[in-house]
């Protein structure tokens, strides 16, 4: 019998021949190395399983930070367009309002909508979900983050911070930085938001950069 195409039925038909030729060593030698081959067949089955799940894991949150990046590049330009829009809208209704003063009613401009903020906060929850152990301490770390940029009404500095968070996300999937080291930067990043928005006196901290030119 072809033992390399058909394993599994030349060991039983081994052991049928063992226990024939009533050779009681050669039996229990049989024995043990089918056993043995069969514990190490399922070590490996169960090694491969976990990497794959692990890979397959691992792709699941490279794709969910990459559309949490997609999200937060989105949202903070259209807010940096509201923000244009908003001062456009004031000065048309500034000058409405004089208008109206001098030769009567005039019809004024429709507010400019905000931005809707439901793609970050549902990417950074899916984020959250998906992750576990080290990756969970850094999803939720960058949740706490951008919900407190919310709040920030300097809308350039807010797109500085923004674009501090999607670079610092791509160094951590990247495998440039690690969990520790990323949360680190995600922590900078809201010490300065804080410092911006209350106005404090105390130094504002670089930007976290994680990539360097060559030249340096």
């Amino acid at each position: 019998m072809d033992c390399d195409k058909y394993p599994i039925s030349c060991e039983l038909e081994q052991i049928a021949r063992a226990i024939s030729d009533s050779d009681a060593s050669t039996f229990w030698l049989t024995l043990l190395a089918t056993l043995v081959g069969a514990v190490a067949a399922g070590a490996t089955s169960i090694a491969l399983y976990r990497h794959e799940l692990k890979t397959r894991n691992r792709g699941e949150i490279d794709v969910a930070v990459s559309e949490l990046i997609r999200e937060v590049q989105k949202y903070s330009q259209e807010y940096t367009r509201f923000v244009k829009d908003l001062r456009s809208w004031q000065f048309a209704e500034a000058d409405r309002l004089s208008a109206l003063l001098g030769s009567g009613p005039t019809t004024p401009r429709e507010m400019p909508d905000s931005p809707a903020r439901e793609g970050i906060d549902t990417a950074v929850e899916m984020l959250v979900v998906l992750t576990n152990g080290d990756d969970r301490r850094v999803a939720e770390r960058c949740r706490e983050v951008l919900y407190e940029l919310n709040f920030l009404k300097d809308f350039e500095a807010q797109r500085v911070e923004y674009g501090s968070v999607r670079r610092v996300l791509v160094a951590w999937r990247a495998r440039k930085r690690d969990a520790d080291a990323t949360i680190a930067n995600l922590e900078t990043i809201d010490e300065r938001r804080r410092i911006i928005e209350t106005g404090s006196d105390d130094p504002i901290p670089d930007a976290p950069e994680p990539y360097k030119r060559a030249s340096e």
